[in-house]
């Protein structure tokens, strides 16, 4: 028996600039970090002949064309599985969210898939094969964020340049007291709104003379001085960016956020955050609020009685073998 358990992710700087349709003209570059919310995948040989799945839903089927799951059949057809298997997913968190969580089943059920058919591929080759598996079921929309991050974990700057199928993976040499106050200072709050990413993303889909090209390329510059305020520890700096980069987010259209939303970000901004996001794709799942008073925005999210909670950087996907 296999066990997978693969981080979900924030992003820090970049969002948007992977995506595939922009990425192939402009590049991208992006800051990720993996968070101690997980997606956890139990994998085992089953006594019956069967394919086995249970997610929200129970599946029992002879042949993978029969798999209703998109994503578990596109990942067992990527990878040549073809004998009986038994799987079963949980999580810390619900789908939907905007912390990467179909990337995060992605790179967990990749890895364990290979890890059950005894096939060995180095950290980089696994995470562009569950991209290219999230890819062919999104249409092409999915960015590659999310699996990259999932699987490297912690944080990590990526970057690819125009009309390239690479991804670039560096680590960034943040001090450790930084990590420790981002810890403190960050703070992840639920708005209650699920959306399907796949909806947004198609309104994301970027042409080459499209009019929002400016406002992707001032989040793409963006990203240089994001790096900077990390890698200095200037967190009012970092907050100030965050702002910056919210406002150009917000900027793509009123898709990218559900109006309760927008004007709960407002409220948080008068007296509880420095700055505020709604994290991922849009419209709705979870805010990053960043704090440079973390006990008076504490008191307030308490009493406000919004359902949040804090994270601390995680290591990529890791599988355990029971």
């Amino acid at each position: 028996m296999f066990i997978a358990k693969t981080p979900l992710r924030i992003t820090l700087a970049g969002g948007g600039t992977d995506i595939e349709s922009f990425s192939d003209l402009y590049g991208s570059d992006l800051i990720s970090m993996a968070i101690n919310k997980y997606i956890y995948i139990v994998c085992h040989s089953p006594i019956s002949n069967e394919i086995i799945l249970k997610y929200s839903k129970t599946e029992k089927v002879k042949n993978i064309s029969k798999i209703k799951h998109k994503l578990i059949k596109q990942i067992f057809i990527d990878n040549n599985l073809k004998s009986k298997i038994e799987i079963a997913s949980f999580a810390d968190l619900e789908s939907s969210s905007g912390l990467g969580s179909s990337g995060s089943f992605a790179v967990g059920l990749t890895n364990i898939v290979n890890r059950y058919l005894n096939n060995r591929f180095n950290k980089y080759e696994l995470a562009k094969k569950a991209y290219i598996s999230e890819k062919k079921v999104s249409n092409n929309l999915a960015g590659y964020q999310d699996t990259f991050i999932s699987h490297y974990g912690g944080v990590k700057r990526f970057t690819s340049l125009p009309k390239s199928n690479s991804v670039k993976v560096s680590k960034l040499d943040i001090n450790t007291d930084f990590l420790k106050l981002i810890s403190k200072s960050f703070f992840i709050i639920d708005t209650g709104i699920r959306r399907s990413a796949a909806k947004i993303l198609q309104k994301q889909v970027f042409k080459k003379n499209d009019p929002k090209k400016s406002n992707y390329m001032e989040i793409l510059n963006l990203s240089t001085n994001i790096r900077k305020s990390i890698l200095e520890s200037n967190l009012k700096e970092f907050s100030y960016l965050n702002k910056i980069h919210w406002d150009l987010k917000i900027k793509k259209g009123s898709f990218m956020a559900h109006p309760t939303i927008i004007n709960l970000i407002e409220s948080l901004l008068i007296d509880c955050f420095d700055s505020c996001k709604l994290i991922g794709a849009g419209y709705g799942g979870y805010i990053l609020g960043v704090s440079l008073n973390p006990l008076k925005s504490k008191n307030i999210l308490n009493k406000l009685k919004l359902n949040y909670f804090q994270i601390e950087v995680s290591r990529g996907c890791q599988i355990f073998k029971i």
